[in-house]
């Protein structure tokens, strides 16, 4: 089961899937994020980023050849940073070799507000944004 929303609209996506993660299922995941990247027409190239929190997934399809299939949104232009949220091994191992294939900008953080952080330093227009972050409230007014 997955949940992907807007986190910020327009401009981070939020990605929660949960337990068993199926093909299907990564295929239905990965057509809503495909949407929502597509919701937004007159986007500049790279600005709209992903957040993928995997914490609650128990298990990952390891299908190598099928996983590409499925994450067409990958290929986006629309699509700027994509963050995965785990610490799970496996995941970080399957999901480099996936970034490294599909040549996105990727990183992987411990949990949300790594994640915000994060996007907010690599992607200035974030700033306001993400106003009561610490970065936000680091920098003189």
């Amino acid at each position: 089961m997955t949940s992907v929303t807007w986190h910020i609209e327009g401009r981070i996506i939020y990605d929660c899937p949960t337990g068993v993660v199926t093909i299907e299922s990564a295929q239905t995941s990965s057509y809503a994020v495909h949407r929502l990247l597509d919701s937004q027409p007159d986007t500049p190239p790279n600005s709209i980023h992903l957040i993928l929190d995997m914490r609650q997934v128990e298990e990952i399809p390891r299908n190598l050849s099928s996983a590409t299939q499925t994450l067409n949104y990958m290929r986006h232009p629309a699509l700027g940073w994509t963050i995965m949220i785990t610490e799970n091994q496996i995941q970080r191992l399957f999901s480099s070799v996936l970034a490294q294939m599909f040549r996105v900008r990727f990183k992987m953080v411990a949990n949300l507000d790594e994640a915000l952080l994060f996007l907010q330093r690599y992607d200035t227009t974030l700033g306001i944004l993400l106003s009561d972050s610490p970065i936000a409230q680091e920098q003189p007014e």
